[in-house]
């Protein structure tokens, strides 16, 4: 019996200059800047990936390893780390503070943090409990020592049900507490942006974008703007929060749209475009520039840059991924 298998799923810098998929210890690294491919070993087998903002820092994690690597060459390896569980979630700020959700079997989550080069864990042994949470947002405002948590808890969370909750967590000297858990929306969430300007956070639902102060700039959470923009199926934001990018057209066969706004929802630039691949990863620079890579298969990333309003692509390439069967 043959099995088709997966493409590989790409994971984008937040600045969109440098895009990482990972099979097994084998780390593809693409520079889109340079246009250029590299292909890294791992000190063990990953699953997840995460750029620091602007891509001084790549953190990696599979099993029961954390590792820390700069992703330029020689791409050294900082540190390897063993940790009590698997990741979940896995986030890294521009200082290379490494957080992540340590998943204990579906029964309980804890947040776990590591920081510097040798990876040394802020919250030692199990971390610091969620209870039974599946977090499907992790956001990191690493300048400011604060963590976004948003997804779903209680005895069903890994199994389809559960409540929402949303926590922003403050992770100064070396203590974590809870600074607000929602409070002050103004409509359901679908899905954040962490952090914008200023460190405020960005929330949409549909074709909404809404910008809220939050503590401790301010006593209470507080809504500073609120605006329409063309259906926001998937969106990101640039390291420094000024802009966005906005896909939609996901669909096979679908005519897709790619835009670059700011946050009062000026419409800067859009092209429209047929073609794109799997699981498509999305940012934008500080400067407007904005990514795309989506996947083909059986091993193939593609990379689109939006400059000027204009589409043109970048680069392919072929990277390590699963094999037929």
């Amino acid at each position: 019996m043959t099995r088709i298998p997966l493409p590989p799923a790409a994971v984008l810098s937040q600045n969109g200059v440098l895009a990482g998929s990972v099979y097994g210890p084998d780390l593809s690294l693409l520079n889109l800047a340079s246009a250029s491919l590299a292909s890294v070993t791992l000190p063990h087998e990953a699953r997840l990936l995460a750029f620091s903002p602007r891509g001084t820092y790549l953190a990696v994690a599979g099993g029961q390893h954390v590792t820390l690597l700069r992703p330029e060459p020689p791409y050294p390896v900082l540190g390897t780390v063993a940790i009590p569980a698997p990741l979940f979630r896995l986030a890294v700020a521009e200082e290379g503070t490494v957080v992540g959700v340590l998943n204990f079997g579906g029964e309980r989550t804890t947040l776990g943090v590591w920081r510097g080069a040798e990876l040394r864990a802020d919250f030692v042994g199990e971390g610091t409990p969620l209870g039974r949470s599946a977090p499907f947002q992790l956001l990191l405002d690493g300048a400011r020592e604060r963590v976004l948590l948003a997804g779903v808890r209680g005895p069903s969370a890994f199994s389809g049900g559960g409540e929402r909750f949303i926590a922003l967590l403050s992770l100064e000297a070396g203590q974590v507490a809870v600074s607000w858990k929602g409070e002050g929306l103004p409509f359901p969430p679908e899905r954040f942006l962490f952090p914008l300007a200023d460190g405020r956070l960005g929330v949409t639902a549909g074709s909404e974008l809404a910008v809220v102060a939050l503590p401790p700039e301010v006593a209470e959470s507080r809504v500073i703007s609120r605006v329409g923009l063309p259906d926001l199926e998937k969106v990101a934001a640039s390291p420094g929060g000024a802009y966005l990018a906005v896909l939609n057209g996901m669909g096979p066969d679908t005519e897709s749209r790619v835009r670059l706004a700011r946050l009062d929802g000026e419409i800067l630039g859009e092209a429209p475009f047929r073609g794109l691949g799997s699981f498509p990863a999305l940012a934008v620079g500080d400067a407007g520039r904005v990514a795309i890579v989506s996947s083909e298969r059986p091993n193939r990333l593609r990379a689109l840059w939006l400059i000027n309003g204009k589409l043109e692509e970048r680069m392919t390439a072929e990277v390590a991924a699963e094999e037929t069967v």
